[in-house]
């Protein structure tokens, strides 16, 4: 049809951008998400290479406060992109003051938090009920109880999204499909990336 058509084009044209600005990390590992870009209503007030500054501005900005693994970083500004539709220096302000909470807390953020980290904030801004203290001991409880062979970080992270999950009942329907369908399409992209990386290290 003629909307798959547009979807198609506006893809590679957001494609072309993030491949002109990370040549070396934009691959086909991310057309998962671009299409979510390409089709989502909240973007579709933006051109192309509007969405395209956004993803720039929150890659750089997750540089910043600490994400320094870059296809992490690809992968994160893309989710926000998504959730925010818009700059919302606020959001990153949210993101920062929940890692210094973190750490206040004796919990290292890694690569592995990004994405869950992301969905909090949202879910944080959007319903203003979210007790942080409950988070961590369910976090504590699911390092005690929960005997998986995962680094300490990766259960964290478990937790976390767990936790999100739980609390998302409180999102109205539009903002529940945004943060369902973003998360959706950014955990395809991961696990196309984590079996590529497994690939290449057995071959």
């Amino acid at each position: 049809s003629d909307r798959r058509i547009e979807i198609a084009k506006r893809g590679h044209l957001i494609y072309e951008g993030l491949k002109k600005n990370h040549p070396f990390i934009t691959t086909s590992n991310d057309y998962s998400s671009i299409i979510s870009l390409a089709q989502a209503e909240q973007l579709n007030h933006l051109s192309e290479e509007k969405v395209c500054q956004l993803i720039e501005f929150y890659y750089e900005a997750l540089q910043e406060i600490g994400l320094k693994n870059k296809n992490s970083c690809l992968v994160v500004s893309t989710l926000i992109t998504l959730l925010t539709g818009e700059l919302d220096e606020k959001f990153m302000t949210a993101i920062n003051e929940l890692i210094l909470f973190f750490e206040k807390n004796k919990i290292k953020i890694k690569s592995a938090h990004f994405v869950p980290l992301v969905s909090l904030a949202y879910i944080m801004e959007e319903t203003k009920e979210i007790d942080l203290n409950e988070l961590l001991i369910f976090i504590e409880e699911i390092e005690e109880n929960i005997k998986l062979y995962f680094e300490t970080d990766y259960k964290q992270a478990l937790a976390i999204s767990l936790f999100v999950e739980s609390k998302s009942r409180a999102l109205n329907k539009i903002n529940l499909m945004t943060l369902s369908v973003s998360l959706n399409r950014i955990i395809v992209q991961e696990q196309t990336m984590l079996a590529d990386n497994t690939v290449t290290l057995l071959s």
